[in-house]
């Protein structure tokens, strides 16, 4: 009787493990954040778990944009939005638009209008900021925190 019952869990197992691998698995900070200002939409977030903007979208539960003094201490939230769902497809997100609310998302903290050489910080994990030429900066917190501490900050 013993025998017939490892018999049926071992196939189990290797069954589960098999589907189990093939299913990418990330955590919070195994992903990467780019920004551009394009003149028709505004500036454009793109959330995704390989750089360049390339690769699986990135899941999240919601996002808080925080306007920050330069040592990165929040100083008022400019947008916050919470996923609506629990399905992940209503929290997965890719390409985010400044102001627009995606759909399965709602509004917690309207839009602020964002600043030119002003630090935010995007949930907490990047820190960024608009040059006076248009142009962003990007940074992981680490590095941020890094170069807080070196004063060697854009």
């Amino acid at each position: 009787m013993r025998t017939l019952s490892l018999c049926r869990f071992i196939p189990a197992c290797l069954f589960v493990s098999v589907i189990l691998s093939g299913c990418r698995q990330y955590s919070a900070l195994d992903w990467y954040l780019s920004i551009s200002e394009k003149p028709s939409n505004g500036i454009e977030f793109c959330l995704s778990l390989d750089p360049g903007c390339k690769g699986e979208a990135v899941r999240l539960y919601g996002i808080n944009i925080v306007e920050t003094d330069v040592s990165g201490a929040a100083v008022q939230t400019v947008w916050s939005l919470q996923n609506q769902s629990d399905t992940g497809s209503s929290y997965a997100l890719q390409r985010l638009t400044y102001g627009i609310t995606p759909g399965g998302w709602k509004v917690i903290t309207p839009s602020q209008p964002l600043k030119r050489d002003v630090y935010y910080a995007f949930d907490g994990r990047f820190y960024f900021k608009q040059l006076r030429d248009g142009k962003f900066i990007v940074l992981p917190r680490k590095e941020f925190q890094e170069r807080v501490a070196a004063k060697t900050l854009p």
